[in-house]
């Protein structure tokens, strides 16, 4: 559910609102009278809320803007000063195209992310919901958890934590294949249980990524009760999973990770990728 409400500049009319609703987007227009040489300011408030928020997602999110509007210069002052923290972990180049390219990307990231959750990103975050549908994929893990746990760590473990919270349905992946431990999906969302529908999705196995990140995280953020606990948990769970997949090869005296869907994906299906049994 997603709740707008406009703040008009006092004292100009009364405005016109039509609200067009479709599938997948909410079309909001907005009439006012206005006369020529005057300059009008209108604040527009957003509040979005799923079903994982509660229940009564409407008058959660009806009551979170009439606190806002009470006093919209405090909540701006507040929304100021939490980016400028947020900044404080930054990365900066000289290169103009590699800066704005840098900051674009952390602040798609650092506006989906807090402190204090469980929740991971799919690829490029809300931006991406057309195409990845909301789904949470290994790129988080590999690529987006570490430039933020380097600048941010107490921002990144929302994604590090995201995966011992589907653990369970990690282990039910693991177990519609025979095997023990945790298969994290290739594609998942709040329950952890595979979403993929390709007909590879049960050789993308170089997914370890998400035991790699919670090692990463120990070494970086020195969150140990997370790290001595739940992250130990899942790196144990991932690794009697590899430990049940390997095939042992006789000739050459040695385990084999056979059949993977590796990081490459332009690489297809191949045997012992190195990424895959490093990570492994």
């Amino acid at each position: 559910i997603v709740l707008l409400s406009n703040l008009l500049t006092p004292g100009y009319g009364e405005e016109i609102q039509r609200i067009e609703d479709t599938e997948r987007s909410r079309k909001r227009t907005l009439s006012m009278p206005v006369e020529n040489g005057k300059t009008y300011t209108i604040t527009k408030l957003v509040g979005i809320y799923t079903e994982l928020d509660g229940p009564d997602l409407e008058n959660q999110g009806a009551l979170m803007l009439w606190y806002a509007k009470r006093n919209i210069d405090e909540e701006f002052k507040k929304h100021c000063g939490a980016w400028e923290e947020l900044w404080q972990g930054d990365i900066r180049s000289s290169h103009k195209g590699v800066q704005k390219i840098s900051r674009t990307c952390l602040y798609q990231l650092y506006s989906q992310l807090r402190p204090g959750i469980q929740k991971s990103l799919g690829p490029t975050g809300i931006t991406g919901l057309r195409q990845w549908s909301g789904k949470v994929f290994w790129d988080a893990d590999l690529w987006m958890a570490p430039p933020v746990m380097l600048l941010n760590p107490e921002l990144s473990k929302s994604i590090v934590a995201y995966r011992h919270n589907v653990l369970e349905g990690a282990k039910r992946n693991a177990r519609s294949e025979g095997m023990d431990g945790a298969l994290f999906a290739w594609e998942g969302m709040e329950t952890g249980d595979e979403l993929c529908l390709y007909d590879t999705a049960e050789q993308r196995h170089h997914i370890a990524d998400a035991a790699l990140v919670q090692w990463w995280y120990s070494l970086i953020a020195g969150d140990r009760e997370y790290s001595d606990t739940k992250g130990r948990e899942v790196i144990m769970e991932c690794a009697k999973y590899f430990a049940s997949r390997v095939i042992h090869n006789k000739e050459a005296d040695r385990y084999e990770i056979r059949h993977v869907y590796c990081a490459d994906e332009f690489s297809g299906i191949v045997d012992n990728n190195t990424y895959t049994n490093y990570s492994a």
